[in-house]
């Protein structure tokens, strides 16, 4: 009974030491006059928190395009150098920017 108990007890502690340790990272696109891109960032503990980047506004050209890319590169390598590894996706070409998302986990 003992044993039992105890595995029972050892299951318990795993799986509630056992969480999502996943960021998910989203690009959006705003079409509009007044409004601006923005990075989309879900952490693994339901936080979600938006970065603008310094391009990329309704009246961007490539230099400003670079900047944007340059923003996005900067948010993903901050969550990699914590020890996150990004999941394999795949691109939808025509939307370029707009709603890019990436995963990225813990081996």
């Amino acid at each position: 009974m003992m044993k039992k108990l105890f595995f029972l007890c050892a299951f318990l502690f795993m799986s509630m030491q056992i969480q999502a340790q996943l960021y998910m990272v989203q690009t959006e696109t705003c079409w509009g006059l007044s409004c601006e891109d923005v990075i989309i960032i879900h952490a693994p503990n339901s936080t979600e928190a938006t970065v603008q980047p310094l391009g990329f506004n309704y009246d961007y050209d490539n230099s400003t395009q670079v900047q944007a890319w340059n923003d996005l590169n900067t948010v993903l390598n901050n969550i990699i150098s914590d020890g996150y590894h990004v999941l394999p996706f795949s691109i939808n070409e025509t939307e370029g920017w707009n709603k890019l998302t990436f995963f990225l986990a813990i081996p």
